[in-house]
């Protein structure tokens, strides 16, 4: 049987706008949670390489928007959907903190 991935919608930011998600949904750490509203997050892809035969690790780093009453901090593992561009650089929103 399928498992079956969960929905999110409904996610509104703290001025009161409707934010909707749609897109890609991956899994990451935290890396840094200054900021007020956005922290950074890393996660890891595995790499094939057909020459060795071997898989490499290859981490990119994704700006992803956080509620206020989202409590986050460096070294948790989080849930981010992409939604629209929020600024520059933030086109994620965290949906969910696993630990």
């Amino acid at each position: 049987m399928k498992e079956q991935n969960p929905v999110y919608k409904g996610i509104v930011m703290d001025n009161g706008e409707n934010l909707s998600v749609r897109g890609k949904l991956f899994e990451g750490k935290v890396v840094s949670a200054k900021n007020k509203n956005t922290v950074v997050i890393q996660r890891e892809n595995p790499l094939y390489i057909t020459k060795t035969k071997r898989y490499a690790r290859s981490t990119s780093t994704i700006h992803a928007y956080k509620s206020a009453k989202q409590e986050i901090k460096e070294g948790d593992i989080v849930v981010a959907a992409e939604c629209r561009p929020i600024a520059k650089s933030v086109s994620f929103v965290v949906v969910e903190v696993k630990s």
